[in-house]
């Protein structure tokens, strides 16, 4: 999205007020933890406001950090569209930079609740997309996408030149692999993802049962082969 150059992209503004405000939820980086009060999150919704006042903004986030303060208010301010990726991949990555994870660090109870709030606030407005399918044909799928939401295609868009992107910087070891590409590659494994070693089974379970449940709910791009 960021490569298409028409869009000012904000990647995870949220996740300031959630782990590295003054009042944050999580004691992961920013002390002792507490509930943030909603001001925080709203001041990064009124941010995002002023950036769509000066042309289409593209906004990636985490469903966990806006859990505290879901809507119907905030989801109405959106073209909402959520990117799900199984569980057997997304917690081997997240084992690996938060050992102690938190089942809601994990985010796919959260993100199938901001999902199912979509789908009740804004009908119809919902667009599902598996990370798996993006990368297996990432043509076919951001075509797809960019007309679900009413986006011109922009095919130059799916190449970009390698390096961290300067919003990226806070989160360095998240994006490693990402600054390094200049595209999207397929899965280098194509076997069924599997529990990861370590990760609780009940929560991998119910991780599993979230993402499956959220595919229903309106996948678009899948490829036919």
């Amino acid at each position: 999205m960021r490569a298409r150059g028409d869009l000012e992209v904000l990647s995870e503004p949220f996740s300031v007020p959630y782990y590295l405000s003054d009042t944050p939820v999580s004691d992961r980086f920013a002390g002792s933890g507490s509930e943030a009060s909603l001001e925080e999150w709203s001041k990064v919704a009124r941010e995002i406001e002023e950036a769509a006042q000066r042309g289409p903004v593209f906004v990636k986030d985490m469903a966990y950090h806006v859990a505290p303060c879901l809507g119907h208010e905030l989801v109405r301010g959106y073209r909402n569209t959520f990117i799900v990726r199984h569980p057997g991949r997304s917690l081997r990555s997240l084992k690996r930079l938060f050992p102690d994870f938190t089942p809601e660090e994990a985010g796919f109870e959260q993100q199938h609740r901001l999902m199912r709030l979509v789908a009740e606030a804004c009908p119809g407005d919902l667009v599902v997309i598996d990370g798996d399918h993006l990368r297996r044909a990432p043509a076919a799928v951001i075509e797809d996408y960019c007309r679900r939401v009413g986006l011109p295609s922009v095919p130059g868009s799916l190449n970009w030149e390698p390096g961290l992107v300067r919003d990226w910087q806070p989160w360095e070891e998240w994006h490693g692999e990402v600054a390094a590409s200049s595209g999207i590659r397929a899965p280098a494994d194509e076997r069924e993802p599997e529990a990861p070693e370590g990760v609780d089974r009940a929560l991998y379970t119910s991780c599993l049962d979230h993402y499956e449940r959220m595919l229903a709910l309106g996948e678009v791009g899948r490829p036919t082969a």
